[in-house]
């Protein structure tokens, strides 16, 4: 046996497996290191439900990068059946409170999440898998679910702005997600002090999160549709109040480098009205003494702001 490990481990060493999958498989003692194919791996995950839950967990803490890997780098659709399988989602969620996920694979697996929960209707055959997607989620996102509960946010809810806030390779996007779900899900307790709250619980660097939410307009151009209640526009009213308090605390050197992100965006998409939620020669000179002030320096060296 030792010398069939040792053939094996030369073999990799001297880089003589150059097929494009290169992970053959070695039958080792039990408690040694297997590694499959990808067809063997995906024999294995069909039958994941005929395992003991003990299995499937050694199983898919040894595969879960490779198992990622096929699904959203390599885009095999055949392992796609394992994100809707109510035994690899109760097994994974131990695994990842476990074992580190990688940036990407997150970022994927926050986004299938996200777009289950919002574009899949809700039915009585998948009540229990968005349940079982939400406690995948708050393992994925434990750290922010954590911040926002301090904000005393609902569970559930607070689990959701977790997934939606890390659910983009886009950070505008993730923003837009994440005050998308504050306005719309619970307006009645979005008070500027709230929204504040979430934001220094939940963002160190601010730029993105002024510049996103400023040129946000999926609920201020929509004002007069059905769906954006009183309270909605009065939370996305607060949120935008919050945002422009949070500018005008910094200090004046930080505030001049977000508008001049600010401009730039304005610039970058067109200079065209109604891109931003505010114009900013209409701001409340009282209120945002610093930032007005700093506004006209920066008209004077010709910088154009919404």
């Amino acid at each position: 046996m030792n010398n069939e490990i040792n053939e094996y481990l030369d073999a990799v060493k001297e880089g003589i497996n150059s097929e494009e999958d290169n992970r053959v498989p070695v039958h080792l003692e039990r408690g040694k290191l297997i590694m499959y194919s990808s067809e063997e791996l995906l024999e294995l995950l069909h039958n994941i439900d005929s395992m003991t839950e003990e299995n499937a967990y050694t199983l898919l803490s040894k595969e879960y990068p490779i198992i990622f890997e096929q699904i959203f780098r390599v885009k095999d659709r055949s392992f796609n059946f394992l994100l809707e399988s109510q035994k690899f989602l109760t097994i994974m969620t131990q695994v990842v409170i476990m074992h580190p996920v990688k940036y990407d694979d997150l970022i994927h697996l926050n986004a299938f999440i996200y777009n289950y929960l919002v574009y899949k209707d809700e039915t009585k055959e998948n009540e229990y898998l968005r349940h079982l997607l939400f406690i995948f989620g708050e393992a994925l996102n434990k750290r922010p679910v954590r911040y926002l509960l301090g904000c005393d946010l609902d569970n559930r809810l607070a689990i959701f702005l977790a997934i939606s806030l890390r659910s983009s390779f886009n950070q505008m996007e993730n923003i837009r997600r994440f005050n998308f779900s504050l306005a719309t899900a619970v307006p009645h307790i979005i008070t500027v002090k709230k929204a504040m709250d979430i934001y220094e619980a939940m963002f160190d660097k601010v730029t993105d999160l002024i510049v996103g939410t400023l040129f946000d307009t999926s609920i201020s151009s929509n004002y007069d549709s059905g769906w954006v209640t009183p309270e909605i526009k009065q939370a996305d009213s607060n949120i935008t109040t919050a945002i422009l308090i949070i500018l005008e605390s910094m200090v004046p050197y930080e505030i001049s480098k977000v508008l001049y992100s600010i401009a730039n965006e304005f610039k970058w998409k067109g200079c065209k009205q109604g891109l931003c939620k505010i114009s900013f020669d209409n701001l409340n000179r009282n209120k945002y003494v610093k930032t007005c002030i700093l506004i006209d320096q920066l008209k004077g060296e010709g910088v154009i702001f919404p």
